[in-house]
This record gives C-alpha cells, sequence and structure tokens, in this order.
C-alpha cells in the first residue's frame, strides 16, 4: 500500500488523524456503531446492503481498529503511532470506497423496486 506523505508538523498530524476518523465515521454511518446501535442487531445490516461477512469482519472492523488504536478521535496521536497510521491510511480509504460503493449499489436496487400506490 502506498503511504500519504506527511511532515512532523502539528497540522499535518491533525490532518491524518481526521481523515482516518471521518472515513470511519462513513463506514459506521452505513453499517452502524455497536455503541450506539444496542437496540438494532449492528452485526447483520451489512448483509442488507451487499457487503461480503469476511470484508465486514475483518476490513470494517480492521477500520474501527486503526480508529481506536491510533486514538485519532482526541488528536493525541503520537509520532510513532502517526507513521503506523500514516501505512495504514490507503487501506482506510479502500474500505471507505468499497462500503460506500455497495451502499449506492443497494440504494440504486431499492430506486428500481416499483413502488406500490399510495391509498387513501
Amino acid at each position: 500500500m502506498r503511504e500519504l506523505g506527511y511532515e512532523n508538523s502539528l497540522q499535518q498530524k491533525y490532518l491524518l488523524s481526521d481523515i482516518a476518523l471521518n472515513l470511519t465515521k462513513s463506514v459506521q454511518t452505513i453499517v452502524g456503531d455497536p455503541s450506539k446501535d444496542r437496540d438494532r442487531d449492528y452485526s447483520t445490516r451489512y448483509k442488507k446492503y451487499g457487503i461480503d461477512y469476511l470484508f465486514w469482519r475483518d476490513r470494517i472492523n480492521g477500520l474501527k481498529k486503526v480508529r481506536n488504536t491510533m486514538d485519532v478521535a482526541h488528536y493525541h496521536i503520537t509520532d510513532e503511532k502517526l507513521k503506523e497510521l500514516n501505512s495504514k491510511i490507503m487501506e482506510c480509504l479502500v474500505v471507505a470506497r468499497e462500503t460506500i460503493s455497495k451502499y449506492i449499489e443497494y440504494l440504486s436496487r431499492e430506486e428500481q423496486k416499483p413502488t406500490p400506490p399510495l391509498t387513501n
């Protein structure tokens, strides 16, 4: 995987952290967040959108792991974690892109279904 270049500046740390955080939030908006969706079945929503189980288990949950272990939500990222995040950011982008693509495909399929007539 390619890495994004970074300088060891505070702004660069924030930018890379923000990218990782927003990618995670984008994916969680689609598949849900187990800490927020206690009343829903988080572990099955991905199926509705045609996302493969192994992709969900390994890559989507891997994206959450990156978010949590790198502490990107709180901007407390160390230089060591920044280097590690830099090496994983392209994978994060791929996971987000594939998840969003599956969701768009799902929405397209739903639009093609005939809608029942309105009744009064």
